[in-house]
């Protein structure tokens, strides 16, 4: 889950292949896709900015059927809602996906202060898996893969794990837009053990 709302007195919640590539600097929704902490980057999709992204892709040890990401730009709220049918560690080893999805040229709801909320919940069908997912806004509209070059973020939040699904919980921050457009990116990653399988059916921001 990401969610970004306009901020009221305190604030209100309301809630690619191209190695090495260097970080995008242009007007575009993107998913972007690295292993085991940076091993492998992979820019897997571009759409126009705000486009939806859909894409079912074989990458170094991990197989992704169908993820989805649609990005919303709205008066009363702007989010990100994605989802992945599966995603399948291939390999007998554990290893680690990190997914990077976002837009740039969000120019709603009005600001200056906005409140952010973010969350993931999925469920694990084989083997064993972790999550982590984190929020990212930039007031200077910057969209890429280089995380560190966001001006905002939710921080990192860990999923925990019930039974066989797992969820983050939310996050709640207030982010300060400038008067020029702004983007939104959000993390997921999971380490999983060899030929593991899990699936994340709720993400949003």
């Amino acid at each position: 889950m990401f969610r970004i709302t306009k901020a009221l007195t305190l604030m209100i919640c309301a809630g690619v292949i191209m190695m090495s590539l260097p970080s995008m600097a242009r007007a575009d929704s993107f998913l972007t896709t690295s292993e085991d902490g940076g091993v492998l980057i992979l820019n897997i999709a571009f759409a126009p900015s705000l486009s939806p992204l859909s894409q079912t892709f074989t990458t170094g040890n991990f197989s992704v059927v169908i993820f989805g990401s649609i990005f919303e730009n709205g008066a009363d709220g702007s989010d990100i809602m994605t989802s992945a049918v599966k995603v399948t560690n291939n390999t007998t080893a554990t290893h680690s996906i990190q997914l990077i999805y976002g837009s740039d040229n969000f120019t709603l709801p009005s600001g200056p202060n906005l409140s952010i909320e973010s969350g993931l919940a999925g469920a694990v069908t084989r083997g064993t898996v972790t999550a982590t997912f984190q929020a990212f806004a930039d007031a200077g509209n910057f969209v890429g893969y280089t995380l560190g070059s966001y001006s905002y973020s939710n921080g990192v939040q860990t999923a925990t794990l019930t039974g066989s699904t797992f969820d983050t919980g939310s996050a709640v921050g207030t982010f300060t837009r400038l008067g020029s457009p702004y983007s939104l990116t959000t993390a997921t990653t999971l380490t999983m053990s060899g030929g593991a399988s899990a699936n994340f059916p709720a993400t949003r921001l």
